[in-house]
């Protein structure tokens, strides 16, 4: 049986987006490295907005552990 393949690194542009990867990565660690693109669009992900218009790339580790 096949395995199912798991993206490494993935663009997360927006809000929903990044809802997303949290609600489908639970009990898992995610790292998240945030970076101001200078060519582009502002960032849309509001829960990240204290890294706008960072020089450098900030690395966050997020798990997420739900206690039923």
């Amino acid at each position: 049986m096949a395995k199912k393949k798991q993206e490494l690194f993935i663009d997360i542009n927006t809000q929903r987006d990044f809802n997303y990867i949290l609600d489908h990565n639970k009990d898992q660690l995610i790292c998240i490295e945030v970076y101001c693109s200078f060519a582009g669009p502002s960032d849309e992900v509001e829960a990240l907005s204290r890294f706008r218009d960072q020089s450098q790339p900030v690395y966050l580790f997020i798990l997420l552990l739900f206690v039923e």
